[in-house]
Parts: C-alpha cells; structure tokens; sequence
C-alpha cells in the first residue's frame, strides 16, 4: 500500500542488509538495543522468525520495511501486547493494544517529516482493523523519539513505573486523521 510516497512491505529476508546497516547506524544504535553487537548473526537471530515465509507465525511480531518514493527508508513492527507484556503491566493499558516498534533508518531522510508520515499511516492502515490504542516505550532519556511520538498523537501513560510509557487511541475512521493532512509538516 502506497500513501505520499510511503510503501509499506512485509519484511524479507532480502531486506537483513538494511537492517544491518540500518542498526549500526549512531541515530538508530543510540536508542535501539544498545547493549547488542548489531552483527550480522545477530540480524538474521532477531528477525529470521518474523518473515512472512515462516510457516510458523507464532513469533506474533509483524514486521515492515517502509520505502519513501522507492527508497528503503525504515523499520516497523507490531504486535498484540498481550503476548508480550507482563499481566501487571497490562492492567495500565487499554484492552486491544498494539506494541509498535518503529525506526527511520535511513539517515539521509531525517528531518523530512517522512518517519511522522509513515507512522501515522502504519497505524491507519494496517493497525486500526485490529487494535483500538497504540503502545510505544521510548528511553526516557529519548526525548526526540518523545516529542516525535507526541507530534504523530501519543500521549504518555501514568504509572508506568519509571518507563516512558506512550498511548495513541486509534482513530477508527483513518481518512479522517489529522495527522494524514499534516504528513510533511515542517515543525
């Protein structure tokens, strides 16, 4: 699926070179699993059971490469927070909640308001038909992911224990959305 020059594809295994070099990358190693030596073992351990081949989908994490104008741009995924979240810790957030992990990792796109864009669509368009609220856990030290995840509607979630947690309500009407209008506003 294609919106303002955003395409969004299930990930490949074509696609573990980006994901090397996309994790080795400083604005992405910075904030993403810093504590791994992103080799290129380590890609094909991480992500190997999340390919749409795999016979067994019990992995439960659904993974994207997003592309801006037939460029390899980013990285995005989600999954049921149920199957992943401690029952304590899901007590604070809405039932039907998707975890969303998400990066822009092609640097030579930042501060285009491209990586706003295709959040903003990922949830529309292939979130909003099973979810009713995002999830996002940002660093705390993370304040540009913060104010990013503010900027495409997230807004933080009390009690989360010393984790910044952030929640989106998912519009159920995504033609709608204001944040489709505002896609490469510049801020």
């Amino acid at each position: 699926m294609t919106h303002h020059g955003i395409t969004f594809r299930a990930l490949e295994q074509k696609d573990f070179g980006l994901l090397y070099q996309w994790h080795n990358a400083p604005h992405v190693h910075a904030w993403w699993d810093t504590h791994k030596a992103w080799t290129w073992g380590a890609v094909e351990r991480k992500y190997s059971s999340r390919l749409v081949t795999q016979p067994d989908a019990s992995c439960g994490v659904f993974s994207y490469i997003y592309d801006y104008a037939h460029t390899p741009a980013g990285y995005c995924q989600f999954y049921d927070t149920t199957l992943f979240l401690d029952p304590l810790d899901l007590r604070a957030l809405a039932p039907h909640t998707a975890g969303i992990d998400f990066f822009l990792g092609n640097a030579s796109l930042l501060g285009q308001g491209i990586a706003a864009c295709a959040l903003s669509l990922f949830i529309e368009t292939l979130i909003h038909e099973h979810f009713t609220h995002a999830f996002v856990d940002p660093a705390l030290d993370n304040q540009r992911a913060i104010a990013f995840f503010k900027k495409v509607g997230f807004n933080t979630l009390e009690g989360a224990n010393n984790r910044q947690w952030m929640i989106k309500r998912i519009d159920r009407a995504p033609s709608h959305s204001p944040h489709r209008d505002r896609c490469f506003d510049q801020e």
